[in-house]
């Protein structure tokens, strides 16, 4: 017990001395804001009937089909943030846009619903639905006076001035980059399978374009799209840089499905796509390199397997062998254009033959 009160009040005073001043500063800094609200803070579930809008919002609300898709598949990766109001009942600082697609997601399944009363069908599994997304997870504050006693006591107490620090640390936090996050790569994932395997989806994305281009399109630009979807809808913003390295890991499950799934492993275990991206690609170019001897390549294979070598390693190994394929071959060409040179030569009585030879074997020797 005594060891649980020293880490709360520990993270007690590091989360007031993160959001005890008014001054937002860089991205950096709205981050870390962030982090030590979650991590001081415990994640209530608290029934949709029971929240309401933040008067003023200023941030835009934009589509909420692509949220509502990511959050029905993949669950919610970020509790919205409430404070108590006077009612007893709660105001939103952070989280419009994932509250509307909770009240939609409800909305959507009691239509479903009616519509089964009205066959007579069996409406077990949509009341369970009902229930699952009646409730949102949600961290709460209360607001008090700037000389309360409270302050310091807990971190749930704030003041009116930090409640809109965290309004506003909040939401410019999901216009930064979070492509390091698992939440990001799940929705890239999910999006990548929903853009290549739902034909309705992708028809729906293709007059989305259509409308925002003024011009018929026929093709997606897959990572341009998901890129948009996870940064525009999702609240996640990525690049579509970062877009195509998770795509090309994605594609390499089709070709070499283990070690796309490894890769895919350490990407949910908290390493960065970009260098697993890096690696998967080295792995792939050793695959396929036609210059590496069969059993010279079985060992290299092993050795990625084990993972005990770094993958940069192998592939510095591998690609000097195949550099040496390359010399040796270059060395044969350039060792049949002077061969004809010298031929040339002697045709044109500009050499003898017994110098040439003596010539040729110079080189060979050299």
């Amino acid at each position: 017990q005594k060891m649980q009160k020293a880490a709360k009040s520990s993270k007690m005073i590091e989360a007031n001395a993160v959001y005890g001043s008014t001054e937002i500063g860089t991205p950096e800094m709205m981050r870390n804001l962030l982090e030590k609200v979650i991590e001081v803070h415990d994640i209530e579930k608290i029934d949709l009937n029971l929240i309401r809008e933040r008067e003023v919002n200023n941030y835009e609300m934009t589509s909420l089909v692509s949220l509502k898709r990511s959050i029905k598949s993949l669950g919610l990766f970020t509790p919205i943030i409430v404070r108590k109001s006077d009612s007893g009942k709660y105001v939103i600082i952070s989280g419009h846009r994932r509250f509307r697609a909770f009240k939609e997601i409800v909305a959507d399944y009691k239509v479903i619903r009616t519509e089964l009363e009205n066959r007579g069908e069996d409406t077990g599994e949509v009341e369970k639905e009902i229930e699952k997304y009646s409730s949102i997870p949600a961290i709460v504050f209360t607001v008090v006076d700037d000389n309360s006693e409270l302050l310091g006591t807990d971190p749930k107490y704030i003041t009116r001035a930090m409640e809109e620090e965290i309004y506003v640390a909040s939401n410019a936090e999901v216009r930064q980059s979070r492509e390091d996050t698992t939440g990001a790569f799940e929705n890239i994932q999910y999006f990548y399978k929903a853009i290549r395997d739902d034909n309705d989806f992708r028809q729906e994305l293709l007059a989305r374009r259509n409308v925002n281009a003024k011009r018929k399109a026929t093709k997606l630009n897959k990572p341009q799209a998901i890129a948009d979807i996870v940064s525009k809808e999702i609240g996640l913003a990525v690049s579509p840089s970062y877009v195509y390295q998770a795509v090309k890991i994605l594609d390499s499950e089709e070709t070499y499905p283990s070690y796309a799934k490894k890769a895919i492993g350490r990407i949910r275990e908290g390493e960065k796509v970009k260098q697993v991206y890096k690696d998967l690609m080295m792995q792939i170019e050793i695959l396929e390199q036609k210059d590496i001897e069969p059993d010279i390549k079985k060992e290299y294979v092993t050795r990625m397997t084990k993972g005990k070598e770094s993958i940069e390693d192998i592939y510095n190994e591998a690609f000097n062998i195949r550099n040496s394929g390359i010399k040796k071959r270059k060395k044969d060409t350039v060792s049949a254009d002077y061969v004809e040179k010298l031929l040339n030569d002697i045709a044109m009585n500009r050499i003898s033959a017994s110098d040439a030879l003596l010539e040729f074997r110079k080189y060979i020797s050299g």
